[in-house]
């Protein structure tokens, strides 16, 4: 498939769901790429200023008046809350909204910049795969890692959130408490889906971590765990390209969930990655994962490179500390001010 001409030549048929709140100038960046591949449904969930932050309100109207200005022929819906709904259940409640009209999305958060064949790529594979359920979320995310000859590769770990596509029938198996962990994460099934006996546990250990903080009345910003866990749950595909279309803009002060002051480097790494068009989709229909270079995806996107050493001791040292309200703050204080 030659995205090149279909960039000139095909309507953008598949809805675009954009996710808002309180960031202008980034707002309208996204927003003047989406105007420019006129995509003929368009979607745009909008979060409220939080009520402990007056000063958000000028901030939030500025981007809902961007992002109302659709000069093109669109059918655009909006949900504008009125009450704050956090990072996580945003996130969610925007997906669930668009699933009850459409069976499909391609998806963006407010700081994440594609390039134009993301859009016609994700609306190809969508249409390709519509009927295979063992595919769960089309990415257009890479960081660094390449496999085949192909012009995307598969994988357990789902998509990076802020730029992907999906169907309705992934999103009805998501679970935003993940609440049959308890029934699920022994049973035969869920332990054939991983790659080792450590990335089984070391996801485990992460899954039972967001219960514990959400007993212990911790709010989640994070609707991507969620991902994770149904891809495990039922051993879903996740497909990545081996370029990067889509780059994060939004690792600064004005993020939810970035804290420059602490968090080592991510922005360098992960913040402002160079994109790249795709010419031409090159298919790959043999979904199959290589243990040896899945193992190599789960040291960059859960270890972060790091060492199996630091791992034991981040799941077994620090997370249990993390648990206990005193470490918790000292914790966190050494971050802040120790570099």
């Amino acid at each position: 498939m030659n995205l090149e001409n279909m960039i000139a030549n095909q309507k953008l048929i598949t809805p675009v769901l954009l996710l808002v709140f309180n960031r202008p100038d980034k707002t309208k960046i996204i927003f003047d790429i989406i105007r420019s591949v006129r995509p003929t449904k368009l979607y745009v969930a909008a979060d409220a200023p939080r009520e402990d932050r007056p000063d958000e309100r000028k901030a939030c109207d500025k981007v809902r008046q961007i992002v109302k200005n659709v000069d093109w022929d669109c059918d655009a819906h909006y949900l504008f809350h009125e009450k704050n709904q956090g990072c996580a259940m945003g996130g969610y409640s925007a997906w669930s909204w668009l699933f009850e009209y459409e069976d499909r999305m391609i998806f963006l958060e407010d700081d994440s910049l594609p390039v134009k064949s993301f859009f016609f790529y994700c609306q190809d594979l969508l249409e390709r795969y519509k009927d295979n359920d063992n595919i769960g979320y089309i990415g257009g995310v890479n960081f660094g890692q390449h496999y085949g000859s192909a012009s995307y590769y598969y994988s357990r770990i789902p998509a990076s959130t802020y730029g992907m596509a999906t169907w309705k029938r992934t999103h009805q198996k998501y679970e935003f408490g993940i609440d049959t962990f308890y029934d699920c994460f022994k049973t035969p099934s869920y332990k054939a889906n991983f790659n080792s006996w450590f990335e089984r546990i070391w996801y485990t250990k992460k899954f039972e971590r967001h219960l514990s903080e959400k007993r212990n009345g911790r709010i989640s910003r994070s609707y991507d765990i969620q991902m994770l866990y149904i891809s495990f749950k039922y051993g879903l595909y996740n497909i990545y390209p081996q370029v990067n279309m889509v780059s994060n803009i939004g690792f600064d002060a004005e993020a939810t969930n970035y804290d420059p002051s602490y968090d080592h480097g991510m922005a360098a790494v992960y913040g402002n990655r160079p994109t790249e068009e795709l010419g031409e989709i090159v298919y790959n229909d043999n979904i199959v994962i290589d243990p040896k270079f899945e193992e190599s995806m789960f040291v960059q996107r859960a270890l972060f490179n790091k060492s199996y050493f630091w791992a034991v001791k981040d799941l077994f040292v620090y997370y249990p500390l993390r648990q206990i309200p005193m470490f918790y703050r000292v914790g966190k204080w050494f971050r802040k001010y120790i570099k």
